[in-house]
């Protein structure tokens, strides 16, 4: 997982502590003064155009574009600056976390083993599957009902739950449906696939 955040008023709010507390670290590790002020300018950059582009979303698309290319180089610059904190030999965990610069996996999330856990109840004739998010995008549902020879790609969600109102192959037959689902990161299938569940309608 990421250290930073993915909606623009997250990142903002971060990018304000961020600024708020590298002078002190940089001037703390040895990073020179001309330097800090280049990335504090770049950070800065981004949140002014953040901001006109709240202000002025209304009249038009430039502000979001402005604010799109702004926020690619503060998010380069949070990373190259970063990646230079951590190879610093004064670097410790404590300033990591202080501006918020360690993702997730560095605290021993595994992004190759997780996997969501699912749950099916039954809701007006439809089966709603609760899946349990943590802290990625969404999930991935893969589904087989009687009578399918495999599972094939249901849906995509990213909030639980998820409400299956497919109607059944077989009129009124009972039907056994089966879920089975893989966590999402920015667009990407990613861990392990959950458990199969299993519920008759």
């Amino acid at each position: 997982m990421d250290y930073l955040p993915k909606r623009d008023g997250d990142l903002d709010s971060y990018e304000s502590t961020f600024v708020s507390k590298y002078p002190g670290i940089a001037a703390q590790l040895g990073i020179g003064t001309e330097e800090a002020n280049s990335t504090l300018a770049i950070i800065a950059n981004h949140k002014t155009a953040y901001s006109t582009m709240n202000e002025k979303k209304a009249e038009g698309k430039s502000a979001v574009e402005n604010n799109a290319a702004a926020k690619s180089l503060a998010i380069a610059e949070i990373r190259r600056v970063a990646q230079q904190l951590k190879s610093n030999k004064g670097y410790t965990d404590a300033v990591g976390f202080e501006l918020g610069i360690v993702g997730s996996a560095e605290s021993g999330s595994d992004l190759e083993s997780i996997k969501p856990t699912l749950k099916t109840k039954i809701v007006g004739g439809n089966v709603v599957v609760s899946f349990d998010k943590q802290k990625m995008d969404g999930v991935k549902i893969y589904s087989k009902r009687t009578g399918e020879a495999e599972f094939g790609f249901l849906a995509i969600d990213t909030a639980s739950p998820y409400e299956d109102n497919r109607p059944k192959l077989n009129g009124g037959a009972p039907e056994e449906r089966q879920y089975y689902a893989f966590y999402l990161l920015d667009d990407a299938q990613v861990g392990q696939q959950s458990g199969i569940i299993s519920v008759t309608i």
